[in-house]
């Protein structure tokens, strides 16, 4: 940087003063001497030394900063160095936490699988006693019907056996024509009376056997809830078991 002509002219605008010493050289000299005030003039070549001093000072600063920064990225990469292991420790340890989660997930997803199908078998096991109960007076009457018909059926069949095969067949057997047309007589009235009470349990049969029928209707859709259950609850677990892998790769 070349200084200009006023800074030259004017030492003090460019920093240098005139000293003590300087002052009293300046007035032990006189006038006749031939000294004139531009005698006091800076020469450009202590200026150009100045400058050269002060550049030199300038690299010596950036030389001391930069010898700062590279110590402080020396500090952050042993920082660095320091902190990786203690980071793969963490990241070991959140992974182990992971996986143990996902494990504990999915033995709580197969403890509620389990508790679902217990909870819908006894919710069917319920369904079907509310149907037996209802029937069951039906069934009942159906053994009571079912007793007093073979019952009949049996005292029938002794009557009419014992009408007709039980006769005396010897040689000097005589047959009394009043009381075989009597034991007939009771026999065709067993028979009548057999009839009856086959054409009054007709009706109750025919209830009893459409009550069957809805029961086996109920059965069979009963069946077929079962199956849809069993596929809503395969396909329940195949969700639960999708869900439990991708937990860990978010």
């Amino acid at each position: 940087m070349i200084p200009k002509l006023e800074q030259i002219t004017r030492p003090w605008m460019f920093g240098m003063t005139p000293s003590a010493r300087g002052a009293s050289i300046a007035r032990g000299l006189s006038p006749s001497r031939g000294i004139s005030p531009s005698g006091r003039m800076v020469s450009p070549l202590r200026v150009r030394k100045k400058e050269k001093s002060r550049e030199n000072g300038g690299v010596a600063d950036d030389a001391h900063v930069l010898k700062l920064l590279h110590n402080r990225l020396l500090q952050w990469r042993f920082a660095n160095a320091r902190a990786s292991p203690v980071f793969s420790a963490q990241k070991m340890t959140t992974e182990k936490r992971l996986y143990n989660s996902r494990i504990s997930i999915s033995k709580l997803y197969d403890s509620v699988r389990a508790k679902r199908i217990e909870t819908q078998r006894l919710k069917l096991n319920l369904k079907l006693i509310f149907i037996l109960n209802r029937q069951m007076g039906n069934l009942e009457e159906w053994l009571v019907v079912e007793r007093d018909y073979v019952s009949s059926l049996v005292g029938a069949a002794e009557g009419l056996k014992g009408s007709t095969l039980c006769l005396p067949v010897d040689c000097v057997a005589k047959v009394n024509g009043q009381s075989v047309k009597d034991a007939i007589s009771s026999a065709v009235d067993v028979m009548q009376a057999m009839a009856s009470s086959i054409c009054m349990l007709l009706p109750k049969v025919e209830k009893i056997s459409c009550l069957a029928a809805d029961l086996a209707r109920v059965n069979i859709k009963e069946q077929e809830m079962l199956d849809v259950s069993r596929e809503l609850l395969n396909t329940i677990s195949a969700l639960q078991v999708t869900a439990s892998i991708s937990v860990p790769l978010i």
